[in-house]
């Protein structure tokens, strides 16, 4: 556990995992989490909610209201997980085609690079060519 004067002095940008995010002070400029600590909050999240779960129900008071607010919460709960999931799933595929389409453009130009050199080279040796026949005629 941690000690009351530890919970006081942590901040979020310092929460190395989900129980430190979860009773972090939010500082005003800097609010940001690390990816590694991101991710692991949204793994975390998926696993208790799936701990709390019981038989794919939430375990409430036997009475109506309550059931719904809780499977309520917990379907909002379960869909934010989901779309910062999608959110990050994004970015890495986003990054990886990025990284993709640098290397083809690196090809492609390259390509027309070599392509030019050979071109250029071919004119050369015409021009030796003709140079030669009209020197040796």
């Amino acid at each position: 556990m941690l000690s009351l004067m530890r919970l006081k002095m942590l901040r979020i940008g310092t929460a190395k995992d989900v129980a430190s995010i979860a009773i972090a002070k939010k500082e005003d400029k800097n609010d940001h989490l690390d990816a590694v600590a991101k991710k692991d909050a949204v793994i975390a999240a998926g696993i208790t909610l799936r701990a709390m779960a019981k038989g794919g129900k939430f375990a409430v008071k036997n009475e109506d209201k309550s059931a719904h607010a809780v499977n309520g919460e917990a379907a909002s709960a379960v869909g934010k997980t989901l779309s910062t999931l999608i959110i990050a799933i994004r970015n890495t595929v986003d990054s990886g085609l990025r990284t993709i389409n640098e290397a083809l453009a690196t090809v492609k130009q390259e390509d027309k690079s070599a392509k030019l050199l050979y071109l250029q080279i071919q004119q050369l040796v015409y021009n030796s060519k003709e140079l030669v026949k009209g020197k040796y005629k």
